[in-house]
């Protein structure tokens, strides 16, 4: 059975019209906006409960462990936890079970290379597999399984490059979320039989813009990968136009959680040493 998103149920403009004036009035009283806040705290709740009790106590707990000069086994162990909690939040969001979802966490390569596209990222971590469903998914950690950025439209379109099938040298994309990739000839990865893994994705990068920089410094990226077609109607490849892009996922709340939960990771790892 296929999956049916707020985004692709359709309706006719004057539901919609009906519903944003019956809200406005409600806003115009008393008992009016004790209903909206209900519906809005009930409907919040699964997702603030998660990203504050699993993913920012995860983080706060990394924190620490840096603060104390952890050694470097308990510190790999709060980022285990860290990608757990990620998908967990995520899985709530997009209301599957957090086993469907399967989050890694990745960082680049040390090295004096000054093309971008021959920059190399690997797995710092991933989200554990506790009901077996990612079977025969090959588990790649460490440095010695790196990942050319050239080679993966991921990494390429967040850095505003190319890789081997694709030009994103016009705009650095803030997200990168697919589906269908199995069907997708665009799509360019180096990781080994990927198909058989994953047909939609969605990654984000791990960044911060100072001040005096022109562009915001990338330390890694988040990922979340699903076996089927989990984020709705979005596809990169299906818009012609970065703006037009944007535009539209900006009204996704996946888009958010997802940006919120990198931009989280950019000051553990920031200070992280391999």
């Amino acid at each position: 059975m296929t999956q049916k998103f707020i985004e692709d149920i359709p309706s006719p403009w004057w539901i919609r019209t009906i519903l944003v004036k019956i809200f406005r009035y409600l806003r115009k009283t008393k008992w009016g906006r004790y209903v909206i806040f209900e519906i809005k705290n009930r409907s919040h709740l699964g997702f603030t409960s998660k990203i504050h009790k699993k993913a920012v106590h995860d983080l706060r707990s990394l924190a620490v462990a840096q603060m104390n000069n952890a050694s470097d086994d308990l510190i790999m162990h709060k980022f285990q936890d860290i990608a757990n909690s990620f998908r967990d939040v995520m899985a709530e969001i997009l209301e599957i079970a957090p086993k469907e979802l399967h989050c890694t966490i990745k960082i680049f390569v040390e090295n004096n290379k000054k093309d971008p596209r021959e920059y190399e990222v690997f797995t710092l971590v991933r989200s554990e597999d506790e009901e077996n469903y990612w079977h025969g998914r090959t588990l790649e950690y460490g440095s010695s399984h790196a990942h050319l950025v050239g080679e993966n439209s991921s990494f390429a379109a967040l850095l505003g490059i190319s890789d081997r099938k694709n030009d994103w040298s016009s705009n650095a994309y803030s997200c990168f979320v697919a589906n269908g990739l199995d069907k997708c000839k665009n799509y360019d990865s180096s990781g080994k039989n990927w198909d058989g893994h994953y047909t939609s994705t969605a990654v984000f990068p791990i960044r911060f813009k100072f001040s005096n920089e022109p562009l915001p410094q990338i330390v890694g990226f988040v990922t979340f990968d699903a076996k089927t077609s989990v984020f709705g109607k979005y596809n990169i490849f299906s818009y012609s136009e970065p703006t037009e892009y944007h535009n539209s996922i900006n009204a996704s709340s996946f888009y958010h959680v997802g940006g919120i939960l990198a931009d989280l990771l950019y000051p553990p790892l920031n200070v992280y040493t391999i």
